[in-house]
């Protein structure tokens, strides 16, 4: 079966965050057109960025319905997977599309999102179970309570499958019914440009590198585009989120790539200061990532503060992705760098300041980082894991 540009942006909106490009405006001055490209390295239907869950989600529903299918993929194959892989596996899983729309405006309360965009999306964020059922998970387990239970809707349930969580036992799970479908991916070949007709404004491919060469990759029907947010970037840092500095405990290859190419073709920018933290970790000596998941000593005899020698928040307060109530609201953690940790000496005595074994983050998950009781594990063959974790 042959499948139509439209019909394929309709399916894809299954995937979690697969999105495209729309509204933008004219495509400025030197920007790539399609009759400048002399020679095609790679051609297909539809052209994925990224091989974390968007882009996995993306792939496998549009080759199950015929069209030819590339994914180019930023990092090499050991680190592939985006913050998808080093995530905790779980996902948003409502059940009732009303309830659903109605938690999401709660959510967003005061930033408010265009009710087409809300309701296209949670159209399929209600049959994601299902489609993760059919791709072999098993999601017997029973959803438990999301950040916000008092917001209204109900809605807000995450899902874990019997895999567990963690360990990335979901990703590597899309990840085997990638191979078994023979979807291909070219790793190492990081997206630099799109490429958009002038004419008719339609996104005709894109301009890659591997190892310093230009590559040249068409789309006959479409680009999606799945390639992760900026918090490896610390110019995007400062600009957006009000921060001197942040170090990611995701996936180091999200510097905004997707964020520059859409917006070196018009598209707008919306919400760019709204971020899955901020909340208190350490530093990785020697590399620019931090550890943990957030600060979570079993003593108590602790506090934050800034460096004027003043406390700036309630730690008693554990953070819903960086958020805290305030007045009836919520807001971003206060971040007033640099951040230190006073502590007393029965705090020093009560245990390690974060749990031996953690089950995400990049730190852990692909680093092994020494003391997080990961370095016995097997190597990031994905084939190995996929059976070490489903079997």
């Amino acid at each position: 079966m042959k499948i139509s540009r439209r019909s394929f942006l309709k399916a894809a909106a299954t995937g979690i965050g697969s999105a495209t490009l729309a509204g933008l405006g004219a495509v400025e001055a030197g920007a790539t057109q399609p009759d400048q490209v002399k020679k095609w390295d790679y051609e297909a239907e539809v052209v994925v960025l990224g091989i974390g869950g968007a882009g996995l989600m993306t792939a496998i529903t549009a080759l199950d319905q015929g069209a030819d299918v590339l994914i180019l993929e930023k990092a090499m194959e050991a680190h592939a997977g985006g913050n998808t892989r080093v995530s905790g596996q779980g996902y948003w899983c409502p059940s009732d599309f009303d309830k659903s729309v109605e938690y999401q405006k709660a959510m967003s309360d005061g930033y408010p999102i265009p009710d087409d965009i809300t309701e296209v999306f949670h159209k399929h964020s209600v049959h994601v179970t299902e489609w993760l059922t059919k791709m072999g998970a098993d999601m017997r387990t029973i959803p438990t309570p999301g950040e916000y239970p008092e917001f209204p809707g109900g809605a807000g349930n995450v899902c874990w499958s019997n895999l567990g969580n963690g360990y990335e036992r979901l990703w590597l799970l899309l990840m085997e019914n990638a191979h078994k479908r023979n979807v291909r991916v070219q790793y190492e070949t990081p997206a630099m440009e799109l490429i958009r007709d002038v004419k008719t404004g339609e996104v005709r491919g894109v301009v890659a590198e591997n190892h310093g060469k230009k590559v040249y990759v068409k789309a006959k029907k479409a680009v999606v585009m799945c390639t992760g947010g900026f918090e490896n970037n610390q110019e995007m840092i400062r600009d957006y989120l009000g921060m001197p500095c942040g170090y990611p405990k995701g996936s180091p290859y999200n510097t905004g790539d997707g964020i520059r190419m859409a917006m070196a073709i018009g598209a707008d920018l919306w919400h760019m200061h709204n971020q899955a933290g901020p909340d208190f970790n350490f530093k990785a000596p020697g590399v620019d990532w931090a550890f943990g998941y957030s600060f979570s000593p079993p003593g108590n005899g602790w506090i934050w503060i800034a460096d004027d020698a003043t406390r700036f928040t309630n730690e008693a307060y554990f953070t819903k992705h960086g958020k805290i109530p305030f007045h009836g609201i919520y807001v971003h953690v206060p971040t007033p760098l640099p951040v230190h940790c006073v502590f007393d000496e029965t705090m020093r005595k009560s245990g390690p300041l974060y749990p031996p074994d953690y089950f995400f983050c990049w730190f852990s998950t692909i680093e092994q980082y020494k003391g997080t009781g990961r370095e016995n594990r097997q190597g990031s063959g994905h084939a190995r894991k996929n059976r070490e974790y489903l079997e």
